[in-house]
């Protein structure tokens, strides 16, 4: 399992760094403001993550910049994620997210409620809630592009020291722009390529500004002046790795040390993990064990705004009651499951939680991590593409699940598709490290890793060694629900060998087969 500390990393005490800059990554034109992060990384022996809103094409340049796909960090926003992120600093410390607050409003020129709103805002709360989880050193951010709000935020919200490229380009009415002089005055270092850019902002910010500011055309080796200053400042500070605030653990869990820990039995469980990886085949399975109590998909954010349940959801709650609760307190809501399970002689009791359901609320990660005894059964998909492929033919024709009686409802019939290079890429970048957030999370916690293939491969067996996981008796478990596809990914591909071409020699030309 991964470090409980820092993510994305064999060396949980090695430095780390976490660069801003356009929201796009990794783009040709932006390779030299990569090469000038990593060099200061290997002067100070830091490793180095460029954070991101969304991959680029991985056709841009002929591909060439796809050899830096190792350094990113994805980290787009969801509606419910900004909101779960935005809640979770106000929990940790909401001193620090007030001051972040009410210093954007008045340079910006809003109401804190207008700011909080911002889309800009809200990515960039959430790009600090995954950098918290990397627990970098410093932070680095470049002038004109989206990335250097949110690596200001993250440095404010973290508490951490930052280094500011400046490169000033023609002025336009951007979040960005209008926090220049915050985002130049609060960096611990600058530098600047142009010597008249470098005097003008010492003439306009004075001398201890300039102390900081390191003229690129004009300064000897600047970038090992630039190394000195920054260690400079870190051996004046903890390293991030001696934090306890900062980490995967601090960044994904917020106030489990808080809550109540209830009864051992029953065995409380979570089938955690993306969509199309058979959780709905193994979750239906266990449905069928007279002491398992399943409630579905109890914690989906898109049933909870639409008041739906799962059809799963067993006899003997009131729907009311439990829609109610799951939405103003889930622990209570999960503490109730347990009871009727109890009540009803049950020996396990758990739901489905996918990836995003876990995102888009703190309240029910926090308690499941509080439970001594839960047990995690993480379901993933060995093959990337077959995955990708039957998540966008499942989108296309909303059908996500089939009856093993065919019992149904009748949907359009979707062959092969044609696939997006840009949102393959996503996807196989997204889903890697939403495994890595979920194995960090839970590491407390029991485990057991399956794979949709060894479901596919022997059902009844894998069906057993569940159950001994959960400590139930053993049964010949019913199977309600089919695979949707039994083709080859490949064959449900119409533009299989383009998108094979483009991936080639990239990190992810392995997921490709070629003959």
């Amino acid at each position: 399992m991964s470090s409980p500390h820092a993510l994305f990393t064999g060396n949980p005490s090695s430095r780390r760094i976490a660069a801003f800059g356009a929201s796009l990554f990794p783009l040709v034109h932006q390779e030299f403001a990569y090469e000038l992060v990593r060099d200061l990384g290997d002067r100070i022996d830091a490793e180095v993550r460029f954070v991101h809103a969304e991959p680029a094409d991985p056709g841009d340049g002929q591909g060439r910049q796809m050899r830096w796909l190792g350094l990113g960090l994805l980290a787009p926003m969801t509606i419910e994620m900004m909101r779960a992120d935005l809640a979770h600093f106000r929990d940790v410390d909401p001193a620090r997210v007030d001051a972040l607050l009410q210093l954007l409003a008045r340079e910006l020129g809003m109401n804190v409620a207008e700011v909080a709103a911002l889309p800009v805002v809200g990515l960039a709360i959430s790009q600090a809630r995954w950098v918290k989880a990397l627990a970098p050193d410093l932070i680095c951010t470049f002038y004109n592009h989206e990335g250097a709000l949110a690596g200001f935020v993250a440095a404010f919200l973290l508490g951490l020291p930052r280094v500011h490229f400046h490169y000033p380009t023609e002025r336009n009415d951007t979040p960005q722009e209008r926090l220049l002089t915050e985002l130049l005055l609060r960096a611990a270092w600058v530098t600047t390529a142009s010597e008249a850019v470098a005097t003008e902002l010492g003439r306009q910010f004075g001398p201890e500004f300039a102390a900081k500011t390191i003229c690129q055309t004009t300064v000897p080796n600047w970038p090992r002046v630039l190394a000195a200053g920054v260690q400079q400042v870190l051996a004046r500070q903890p390293s991030a790795a001696s934090r306890a605030d900062l980490g995967a653990k601090a960044a994904f869990v917020t106030t489990a040390s808080k809550l109540p820990i209830y009864p051992a039995d029953p065995i409380p469980f979570v089938v955690l993990g993306a969509e199309r990886t058979g959780s709905n085949l193994l979750s239906d399975m266990l449905l069928t064990h007279p002491g398992v109590l399943s409630a579905g998909e109890l914690f989906n954010p898109d049933m909870i705004d639409k008041g739906q349940l799962d059809i799963q959801m067993p006899a003997g709650i009131k729907a009311e009651e439990i829609q109610a609760l799951r939405r103003a307190d889930p622990a209570a809501c999960h503490a109730l499951l347990l009871r009727v399970a109890k009540q009803k002689g049950c020996k396990a009791a758990g739901f489905k939680l996918l990836y995003y359901h876990a995102m888009a609320e703190n309240r029910i990660v926090d308690r499941l991590v509080s439970l001594p005894n839960l047990r995690v059964i993480h379901l993933r998909r060995e093959d990337r593409l077959a995955r990708w492929v039957s998540h966008e033919r499942a989108r296309r024709s909303d059908s996500w699940w089939v009856a093993a009686d065919g019992s149904s409802p009748e949907r359009p019939k979707v062959g092969a598709v044609e696939l997006s290079p840009h949102l393959t890429l996503w996807d196989f970048e997204w889903q890697q490290q939403l495994e890595q957030r979920a194995r960090a999370t839970f590491a407390d916690s029991r485990w057991l890793e399956l794979s949709y293939e060894q479901l596919a491969a022997d059902l009844h067996g894998v069906a057993d060694l569940v159950q001994d996981f959960l400590g139930i008796e053993r049964r010949r478990l019913e199977v309600v629900s089919v695979k949707q596809g039994e083709r080859d990914a490949r064959s449900l591909v119409q533009n299989y060998e383009a998108l094979s071409a483009v991936f080639e020699g990239s990190r992810w030309g392995h997921v490709f087969q070629r003959d």
